[in-house]
């Protein structure tokens, strides 16, 4: 994994937070926000899950547990995207709809 990232107004990450545990992703998002301006943004095209309810026990699109096991990481809802985030200093500005269903647009910023 690297460590840095250049000094930037945009980071575009896609498909990456969902393959690491919040740790690691936690660390990735830290190293973006370190080297921010403060009008930066990161979009993070990735696949945002409905929580679950009493009546769903998994997402019906994907095996959260075979994610976990092959390759480490997991689909995160909104409010773990929060929380991820929060930990790396930054929010969530807005969550655009991309044209797959299940993929959005996380834009975030330093907090």
């Amino acid at each position: 994994m690297q460590r840095t990232v250049p000094k930037g107004n945009a980071y575009v990450l896609k498909r990456v937070i969902h393959n690491w545990q919040d740790d690691d992703a936690i660390k990735i998002l830290q190293n973006c926000a370190r080297e921010m301006t403060p009008s930066a943004r990161i979009l993070i095209i990735d696949c945002v899950e409905e929580p679950l309810t009493e009546h769903t026990q998994t997402s019906p699109f994907i095996d959260g547990d075979i994610i976990g096991v092959v390759i480490g990481g997991y689909e995160r809802t909104k409010e773990n995207f929060e929380k991820i985030l929060s930990e790396a200093q930054l929010e969530i500005v807005t969550i655009h709809q991309s044209a797959n269903i299940r993929v959005k647009i996380i834009e975030a910023r330093l907090k």
